[in-house]
């Protein structure tokens, strides 16, 4: 290179913010051109915040505030968390307008770059403030005070590159409330707290991103109004597919840059399948939209979990952007190469058939309220995948992006809404904020493979009663607009008011399926038997409900069935119990219990409904063999035959029904083993799953469950970060061992070291007790069929966790783990 040329280079660098002492060598002039990291991207939740549980406003905001006496806490945050699953039939949670403040220090090195700071989910409102400047946002609702966002659960960025300060401290600070009479305009609808809304706090990770001045902007596309990438499959077969990558990139260096953006498909051993590469000159202060295509030889394809066509194959969409050569920033998405298309009847992943059997869900979990770390999320969706399952329905609220992700690692369908109420979408401020949260829900997770239905509404407001509802065609229009490559349908509750030509609506029903001619249907929230996971005498009862709605439903040409839901959380206690109890916490008709215990209907979808034989053959046996006399007993699975054995005699052989069912009659009941078998069409054994029956309970063991590793091998690490959580499982067992499934014993829990006790809950509301009996935070909890689980918090104090569980005439369980510092710290 000559003096001419170098001089002209470094010009060049210049003048579109490249020469910074961030590129080694290059404002020196002893290297061409060596860049450093081109985007940081720092966890704020990893070095703690500040929490107050009033309202100092407007005096919180500023910088120099004195805030020496707030609460030290970890982001996600919820601070009604202990409200959740109170011994009363309707949660009494806290509601109110809070503070949080971040204190961060920016090293004057960085001074040149782009700092873009962002929420992933606020409940319900924030106001955001850097070093006393309020950052307003966009939503066109008229607002009383200052509001940055309205909308829990949608994620939002804001660039503070303007207001920082190098070398000196930083301060972020953010107004936030869940209140109806609060600083904010309410939406009427999503704060519901009996539906699993009306959380409060930074529930959600924070981000900062560290950008060039020539960058991708986010995804997050309130209140900026910018996005970064919309990557899509245009077609998808076996030899070849035909991929859409859309890369804005905004110039906010001060001259005009010519800029070289190269969309790359890494596959999983990080070899590049495809190529694309585009240039153009981008003005100061500009967004250019790079729109490119380009194909893929003999691709591996997206699927949903338990498909006979293949797996969820993820590769990784590279968009990286240079200018003279040098790399100035890049993204990594997660990509998964698939198509979708709807007809009358079902949905269809790269033209097969796909059904979406799966769970709803909450973004909530026992004693955490909706703060739920990203490896309680992710086991969540395994559970989900581990079952046979391909679908999740959150309800009401959108999903937040951890579970997302999970569910295109697992290969789990979703169906996300952006927010809602049951029948309250009408008339104003509603349809302004459902349209604004349509869209930022939808530009948001796009890209997500598993994301396969938007959902409009959770029951059409009446037209009878109410004028201006708003209707599914709006988010037709939106999808149009914003998500027009990715084949995903629009979902109404129960009916809609609009039928697109050339386009189909899905109707989802709750409890109540029917076919409806000519569109999509599912049955989207199965209820109306519950039970106690323990109440093993009404197990059958609800068990036979499930998978006769099911079969029934799938033979009525339903194009799914939700579950309703996977975990018990908290509902509104309209519905008795098969027992007769009324006035409890949850519905009781979900798969597992709030601890993700798992009750007799989600054992047998997983080894009979939704997996076939063969795949993994499988077989279940009711719950519990600590009986007496004479008994019905039923085993279900997907086996041709079941062979039943009672300490080793064998009771015959039974053909599986239609809802994969066989039963014995007249059994006598006998102390030892209860066996079912499994067997192949020669008769010979395949699986099994075996009930002992159990003495006096003897001893508590406690247990930490296991960090959970992903599907690409890699694994959640427990962080000292005041947010992640390890759980902790007591069983009481008798003097051999035995679990003693009918225990109800009383325990105690206590904790020494690094550790902070959330505990859980009983299911079971006790009408004499106070609301924090058994609840949240009460160190004393009863066994359940003998098992608690209890959630421990970390703290910011690395270090080994001692956890020990007591019961009177018991011997002491314990167990420990151990919480390790972030790898990645604040600067």
């Amino acid at each position: 290179m000559s003096y001419t040329d170098r001089r002209d280079f470094l010009k060049t660098l210049t003048v579109c913010g490249l020469a910074s002492p961030l590129i080694s060598g290059v404002a020196s002039g002893l290297a061409e051109a060596e860049a450093g990291p081109s985007r940081t991207v720092k966890d704020l939740g990893n070095t703690p915040w500040l929490f107050l549980k009033s309202d100092p406003y407007p005096a919180a905001k500023e910088s120099d505030f004195d805030d020496s006496a707030w609460t030290t806490v970890g982001v996600p945050h919820c601070f009604n968390d202990t409200d959740t699953y109170q011994n009363l039939p309707v949660n009494q949670a806290s509601q109110g307008t809070v503070w949080y403040r971040k204190h961060f220090f920016v090293d004057g090195r960085e001074k040149g770059r782009r700092f873009l700071l962002e929420f992933q989910g606020v409940d319900l409102a924030a106001a955001v403030y850097v070093n006393g400047r309020f950052y307003p946002g966009n939503t066109t609702v008229q607002q009383p005070q200052e509001v940055t966002h309205v909308g829990g659960f949608i994620p939002f960025a804001l660039d503070i590159t303007s207001d920082l300060r190098y070398d000196a401290d930083n301060v972020i600070a953010v107004r936030v409330s869940n209140a109806e009479h609060s600083f904010y305009t309410w939406p009427g609808f999503g704060g519901f707290f009996g539906l699993g809304m009306g959380f409060g706090g930074i529930v959600c990770s924070v981000y900062l991103h560290i950008t060039h001045p020539v960058h991708i902007p986010l995804n997050a596309y309130s209140p900026m109004q910018k996005w970064g990438t919309y990557v899509a499959t245009l077609a998808a077969s076996k030899e070849r597919a035909q991929l859409r990558a859309r890369t804005n990139v905004e110039n906010q260096s001060d001259s005009a840059c010519e800029v070289t953006v190269t969309t790359q498909l890494l596959d999983k051993e990080g070899s590049s399948v495809l190529t694309m590469t585009a240039t153009r000159s981008i003005a100061p202060g500009n967004l250019a939209l790079f729109d490119q295509t380009g194909e893929v030889a003999h691709p591996q394809l997206w699927y949903p979990n338990n498909s006979s066509s293949g797996s969820p194959y993820l590769y990784r969409s590279l968009s990286t952007v240079e200018i003279s050569g040098v790399e100035v920033d890049r993204v990594e998405t997660p990509f998964g190469i698939r198509t979708l298309h709807w007809d009358s009847d079902y949905g269809y992943v790269n033209g097969d058939k796909h059904l979406l059997n799966g769970f709803g869900q909450r973004n909530t979990y026992p004693a955490l309220g909706s703060a739920v770390p990203a490896e309680l999320q992710w086991n969540d969706v395994r559970l989900i995948a581990d079952c046979g399952g391909s679908a999740l329905r959150l309800g009401h609220l959108p999903s937040m992006p951890e579970t997302v992700a999970a569910c295109d690692a697992y290969g789990v369908l979703v169906i996300q809404d952006s927010g809602d109420n049951e029948w309250m979408l009408f008339g104003e401020p509603a349809l302004t904020y459902k349209k604004e949260y349509d869209r930022d829900t939808m530009i948001y997770f796009r890209n997500h493979p598993s994301v396969a239905v938007w959902e409009s509404n959770n029951g059409l407001a009446s037209e009878q009663h109410h004028t201006n509802i708003y209707s599914p065609r709006v988010t037709q229009e939106s999808a149009d607009r914003w998500d027009p490559d990715g084949g995903r349908i629009v979902e109404s509750r129960d009916t809609s008011d609009y039928w697109p030509a050339g386009k189909k609506i899905m109707i989802g029903y709750t409890a109540h399926y029917r076919k409806v001619p000519g569109s999509p249907s599912i049955n989207m929230e199965c209820y109306y038997r519950g039970n106690a996971r323990f109440d093993y005498a009404h197990e059958k009862e609800s068990a036979d409900f499930f998978t006769k709605q099911y079969v029934s439903n799938i033979q009525d040409h339903a194009c799914g069935w939700i579950f309703w839901m996977l975990a018990e959380t908290m509902e509104s206690p309209f519905m008795p119990y098969l027992n007769g109890m009324t006035g409890q916490k949850s519905l009781g008709s979900c798969a597992m219990d709030g601890n993700r215990f798992p009750k007799l209907p989600y054992r047998i979808f997983q080894n009979s409904l939704w997996v076939s034989y063969s795949t993994r053959p499988g077989v279940v046996l009711q719950s519990s063999w600590n009986l007496s006399g004479t008994q019905s007993l039923d085993a279900w699975s997907n086996c041709p035959e079941v062979e039943l054995f009672l300490n080793g005699v064998s009771k015959g052989r039974r053909t599986p029904d239609a809802e994969m069912r066989c039963t014995w009659e007249e059994i006598s009941w006998e102390a030892g083993s209860l066996k079912a078998v499994g067997l192949d069409a020669a008769g010979r054994a395949v699986c099994a799953d075996e009930r002992r029956s159990s003495g006096k309970p003897a001893s508590v063991i406690l247990s930490a469950e296991p960090q959970l590793t992903r599907p690409d091998g890699s694994q959640f690490r427990l962080r000292a970060n005041g947010s992640d959580v390890a759980l902790i499982t007591a069983t009481i067992v008798d003097h051999e061992g035995n679990p003693c499934v009918d225990a109800d014993n009383d325990l105690e829990f206590s904790v020494s070291g690094p550790g902070d006790y959330r505990g859980s809950y009983n299911f079971y509301v006790n009408p004499g007790k106070p609301a924090s009996w058994h609840a949240p935070g009460d160190h004393e909890l009863q066994a359940e069929g003998g098992l608690m689980r209890v959630a421990i918090r970390s703290t910011f104090q690395p270090g080994r966790v001692r956890v020990t569980a007591t019961s009177p005439e018991l011997k002491s369980g314990h167990a420990s783990f151990v919480t390790e510092r972030p790898a990645d710290r604040l600067f």
